[in-house]
């Protein structure tokens, strides 16, 4: 609520004459008048404005009649304030003064501020809620026309009055039946009128005539193929791709120039636009040099993770990689996976400047990305000639695993005898548990003296062995007592 009508409300008195007046006839200018002054003062007298008689304030040449008051702009939206409310800034149309000029509230509710927080008679209780709060006891959405109203019960169920009064019409756009609630048009009808509206308005951010065009083409190419829902809820996304093209080319340029500026995950993020430019023939895609691309914008996300400086070694190691490619004529992909396990290894150790991974840094590296090994062939002798360190990536003996492997059959069927055996184990048999266990679940054999020289814990409550060999410990089941 504004100061003026808080200030009127407190008047009690008049101003004209100076007494005590409860019922005031008249406010003007944040005075107040009885009905005896309101005669005296005011005038019959023609308005400066239309010319109309109207009772005016004396000696007041800026005063115009009610009807000329109530046809001056909103002092906020400019348009013609029929219904006025003055505010201190001057007079405001109904609808601005209701939202901007009052006193907000807090709903009851929804605990929110709001202007338009009154009592409801609908309401179960007689606190203040905003509108929406007290729509929700009174409204829902029609399910003929999908507004939401009040609903009134009928034969067929609940709707809203418009539908039940009506029923269907015909919609003023495709003169397709539908219901009288959604309006003058069908909802697909105002989906079209929309998005053909809002392509005339997103024209005017392109120069060249061929780029409006293509824009506009593209939009109702994409409403045809996603439908018009879809369309006008995402079209929005698809102007910075016609503006890029408009600023730096004119044009819709060859595949090879878009693939270059925006790069492969640029198009995808435009997917349907270069799908519509491959439908309509405007280019002509090449999957090799959409890999090249790929495979640069890849190498460009691996030498980031590096951060703003990329270590001298790794430019120079790519630098050697691409020399390489170019001798033996192998792929960029090839390039690409021969670096990655380098700048992880540079990533993972926090390498900088010329430091060189160390053999421990390397094998602890491969103990983690074993699979990495053949990726690092060409960076180990490139180490070797360009700083003289010498590095190994060991080979891992699988021939014991493989050993274990084809034994672990043989072990189950043994393990599972001596599980099932009626009479406890003999100690030659407790042995054979250990060494058979060792193998089974941790793959690692151990022979009877390495055994005797273990240390084993029995752990009763848990039915397990803890056995210690080699500053390391095995948990094994325990077997029949």
């Amino acid at each position: 609520m504004s100061n003026t009508s808080l200030e009127n409300k407190q008047l009690t008195y008049c101003d004209g004459c100076g007494n005590l007046k409860p019922d005031i006839h008249r406010r003007y200018l944040n005075k107040a008048y009885c009905t005896a002054c309101y005669v005296r003062c005011f005038v019959k007298k023609p308005c400066p404005k239309c010319g109309k008689d109207a009772r005016l304030l004396k000696n007041d040449t800026h005063n115009v009649c009610e009807r000329c008051l109530r046809s001056v702009p909103c002092i906020r939206c400019g348009k013609v304030a029929k219904s006025t409310a003055r505010t201190p800034y001057g007079i405001a149309c109904q609808s601005c003064y209701q939202r901007y000029f009052t006193e907000k509230k807090t709903c009851y509710e929804c605990n929110k501020q709001a202007v338009n927080v009154s009592r409801y008679s609908a309401v179960p209780h007689d606190e203040p809620i905003c509108a929406p709060c007290a729509q929700k006891y009174t409204h829902k959405t029609c399910p003929c026309c999908g507004r939401y109203r009040k609903l009134v019960q009928t034969d067929k169920g609940e709707m809203c009055q418009k539908c039940h009064d009506l029923g269907q019409i015909p919609c003023s756009g495709c003169q397709k039946p539908m219901w009288a609630g959604r309006g003058q048009r069908c909802h697909e009808c105002y989906l079209r009128e929309r998005l053909t509206r809002e392509i005339e308005l997103n024209k005017h951010l392109f120069r060249n005539p061929n780029i409006k065009e293509s824009y506009a083409n593209f939009i109702e190419w994409l409403a045809e193929t996603r439908g018009y829902g879809w369309t006008v809820e995402k079209h929005l996304k698809y102007i910075d791709f016609f503006a890029h093209c408009d600023k730096t080319w004119g044009e819709i340029p060859s595949y090879k120039k878009l693939v270059i500026e925006f790069k492969p995950d640029g198009l995808r993020t435009y997917l349907n636009a270069l799908r519509w430019l491959i439908e309509t023939n405007q280019v002509k895609v090449d999957k090799q040099l959409k890999t090249e691309m790929a495979e640069e914008q890849r190498i460009e996300q691996l030498l980031a993770k590096l951060g703003k400086t990329t270590p001298p070694i790794i430019l120079k190691y790519l630098d050697y990689l691409h020399t390489r490619r170019l001798e033996r004529g192998t792929s960029i992909t090839t390039l690409r996976l021969s670096l990655q396990p380098v700048v992880d290894m540079y990533h993972q150790f926090e390498l900088k400047d010329e430091n060189t991974p160390s053999q421990a840094q390397l094998d602890a590296y491969l103990a983690i990305k074993s699979g990495q090994r053949a990726s690092l062939m060409s960076f180990l002798p490139f180490l070797r000639n360009n700083y003289g360190v010498e590095l190994r990536a060991k080979v891992k003996d699988t021939k014991d695993e493989l050993s274990i492997q084809s034994k672990r059959k043989e072990v189950e069927k043994r393990l599972m005898a001596l599980i099932n055996s009626e009479n406890p184990l003999s100690k030659k048999e407790q042995i054979e548990w250990f060494m058979l266990s060792m193998l089974f679940f941790h793959k690692k054999e151990i022979t009877k003296k390495a055994l005797k020289s273990a240390t084993i814990t029995d752990y009763t409550e848990e039915d397990m062995f803890l056995l210690v060999h080699e500053s390391k410990e095995y948990w094994i089941p325990k077997y029949k007592a």
